[in-house]
């Protein structure tokens, strides 16, 4: 009896590894791919407000018309 029971835990806590150690790769792989998307995500939103902080300093027609968006052109 102490046989088979010994033989099912050893089966038990092979699968119970198995399982744990696959879950446990593939949510690091799902958590290094969601932290590049959002590294990737946050450069692309920093290089734009730069980009567009830029444009606004340098250029009085563009800062007017992001401030005020119906721009009208005197005739």
């Amino acid at each position: 009896m102490f046989d088979i029971i010994l033989i099912f835990q050893i089966i038990t806590d092979f699968f119970f590894l198995t399982f744990y150690n696959t879950a446990w790769d593939a949510f690091s792989r799902i958590h290094i791919i969601v932290l590049k998307f959002f590294n990737h995500f946050a450069m692309a939103i920093v290089i734009r407000v730069l980009v567009c902080f830029s444009f606004n300093l340098n250029d009085l027609m563009i800062s007017d018309s992001v401030i005020n968006p119906v721009h009208i052109v005197p005739e």
